[in-house]
């Protein structure tokens, strides 16, 4: 939990501040993610799961979120769609 004073968004309870619109900071366990599907991911019923268990890793920014890495194959495929987008430009 990172506790940085000029991030916008806070949770009182445990002094955790993150930015980005679309991260979610768990009530229960106070871990930060990148995305709800990164949070939802990590609740199993009403219990936490470890996010480094799960194959996430601290995103690299400064609120420390965690995040899912892209695996090879998902950065080809990234790649394939930029390469389409400015074909069609």
């Amino acid at each position: 939990m990172t506790k940085v004073g000029n991030l916008p968004f806070s949770d009182s309870r445990c002094g955790a501040r993150w930015s980005g619109l679309a991260t979610c900071h768990c009530a229960a366990c106070h871990e930060s993610f990148t995305s709800v599907s990164g949070f939802d991911a990590h609740r199993t019923g009403e219990a936490c799961k470890d996010p480094a268990a799960i194959g996430m890793a601290r995103a690299d920014r400064t609120d420390q979120a965690w995040t899912f890495l892209a695996t090879d194959a998902d950065r080809e495929r990234l790649g394939r769609l930029r390469s389409k987008s400015q074909d069609a430009v």
